[in-house]
Order: structure tokens, then C-alpha cells, then sequence
């Protein structure tokens, strides 16, 4: 199964990574080929876009996340994309930050941060747990 971030990603957004995976319908949905849409890979699978509408209509949670899951092992048995790189986040900040983290949607986490006595330079927090 693909490792989205509508799963346990600490965020409170309401219906993005909780009701819909906003990305599935506009990058992969068939109806998404034709211009303006964003489905270059035209990629066409009629029970993936089934599934995605379906979930994104129902408000019952479980049956949902049933539905992506099997969107997804739909998307990962097709292989509409060839996925030859992936983004490296980094984060930089002041020596006297610690408890920063990035979210799987590349968004920084500040729900741990906090402001601690300044280090030396060189700092780095995550070795001083």
C-alpha cells in the first residue's frame, strides 16, 4: 500500500488529509485527462474512479479509509507513475529551537517545539534526547 498523509499526520485540517485525499481525484481520476485537468499520466481505471468518489461522497470514516486502501492497491497493481525521486525537507533554525519536525506533506511540525537555553553552534537536537 501506498504511505499517503491522510494517515495519523498530527495535522487538524478539516476534510484535506481526513475526508479526501485531495490529490487522488485531480491527478489520477479519469475525468481529470481532458484539459483543465491535471491527469498527465492519463490514467484511466473505471473502478479506481469508483472508489475515490465513492470515498470522497461517504461521511461513515472506516468506510472510506476501506475505500482508499483499496483505491491505493489499485494505483500500486496499474503503476500509472514511475516514481524516480522523492523530496528531502530540511529545516534550519536558531541554536536555542529544538522539537521541530516535518509532517508527510512536507508542512513543519511545531507541536513539539520549544525554545530551550542557546547551544553552541553546532548544536544539533535530535542527538540530545
Amino acid at each position: 500500500m501506498l504511505h499517503l498523509p491522510y494517515k495519523g499526520n498530527g495535522l487538524n485540517l478539516p476534510n484535506i488529509f481526513t475526508r479526501k485525499l485531495y490529490f487522488l481525484y485531480p491527478l489520477l481520476h479519469g475525468s481529470q485527462i481532458q484539459e483543465p485537468g491535471f491527469n498527465y499520466a492519463h490514467y484511466n481505471n473505471p473502478i479506481y474512479n469508483g472508489l475515490i468518489v465513492k470515498a470522497q461522497e461517504t461521511t461513515e470514516s472506516s468506510e472510506r479509509i476501506k475505500d482508499y486502501a483499496l483505491a491505493q492497491q489499485i494505483l500500486v497493481s496499474d503503476a500509472p507513475w514511475i516514481f524516480i525521486s522523492y523530496a528531502l525537507n530540511v529545516i534550519a533554525t536558531h541554536n536555542n529551537v529544538e522539537g521541530l519536525g516535518i509532517l508527510p506533506t512536507g508542512l513543519v511540525n511545531l507541536a513539539k517545539a520549544e525554545k530551550v537555553e542557546a547551544r553552541g553552534a553546532m548544536h544539533d537536537a535530535r542527538w540530545t534526547k
